[in-house]
């Protein structure tokens, strides 16, 4: 029965990761984080025709990309641009409005996708879905425990020395460290996984002479987006100031802060 349960859950896992990485799975992702496709003209013109001339440079330069990357639009105020699996790429409208840093954001996305590292978060977070199941049963277990502990009966049992509240405490608690464990387990092992490709990426701005303008962006506007689309693309992202200083001292990008 437990090889039968274990096969179920590996079979769920690679069916879920088939999802996430399918059209179907990125085109979910892309309308959870609000990012919508381009459907009128002059806003192709505006936005589809330049990426596209950046995808096309990146060809020549040595990138290797699918031929169907979709572009798709999402409003922020901070320019930014985010890979989607392999297929789609999002950007912020504020994004066209400044030309400065939309070379830069859409190359290193590219290399992303060159390295096909959008796609290691959808392969981990479904390989991952038995730690995921464990972790849906721990939060109804601590919801149970905390409604036992605050409405249980108070009173010890003759035969246990125990209360209903008590024992409540004690599965609340429990279940909230290992909550906090597991969560903590999983997020350092996905952030193992990425942050070898987002410095990869790094290193790939500053061989091309993007570095100082990929440091600047990674200075001033990445720290103040707290869009859905960055907490989701950025998940396990190194320390901005960390990768700064590789950029600095190890590629001799000269950047002198703000």
């Amino acid at each position: 029965e437990t090889i039968a349960s274990t096969g179920i859950l590996g079979l769920v896992a690679v069916l879920f990761s088939v999802f996430l990485l399918s059209n179907t799975g990125q085109s979910l992702i892309c309308w959870i984080v609000g990012a919508k496709k381009i459907e009128r003209a002059d806003y192709k013109e505006i936005v589809e025709q330049p990426i596209n001339e950046i995808i096309k440079k990146a060809r020549q330069m040595g990138l290797n990309l699918p031929e169907d990357i979709e572009i798709r639009i999402i409003h922020n105020e901070v320019p930014g641009a985010y890979a989607i699996g392999m297929n789609k790429i999002i950007v912020t409208d504020s994004l066209m409005e400044n030309p400065y840093f939309l070379e830069p954001k859409i190359m290193f996305e590219l290399h992303r996708i060159h390295n096909m590292a959008p796609n290691l978060l959808p392969v981990v977070v479904g390989s991952n879905i038995f730690l995921i199941f464990v972790f849906l049963i721990l939060v109804i277990t601590t919801l149970f425990g905390g409604f036992r502990k605050n409405y249980g009966d108070s009173r010890n049992s003759f035969w246990t020395g125990s209360s209903e509240a008590k024992e409540g405490a004690i599965l609340f608690y429990g279940s909230l460290l290992l909550i906090m464990a597991l969560t903590s387990f999983f997020y350092m092992f996905v952030k193992s996984i990425v942050k070898r490709d987002v410095l990869l990426s790094d290193q790939y701005m500053a061989s091309i002479g993007l570095g100082e303008a990929h440091c600047l962006y990674l200075d001033t506007l990445s720290e103040i987006d707290d869009s859905i689309a960055k907490r989701i693309c950025s998940l396990g992202y190194p320390n901005k100031d960390k990768r700064i200083s590789i950029l600095q001292e190890n590629y001799n990008v000269r950047y002198t802060g703000v």
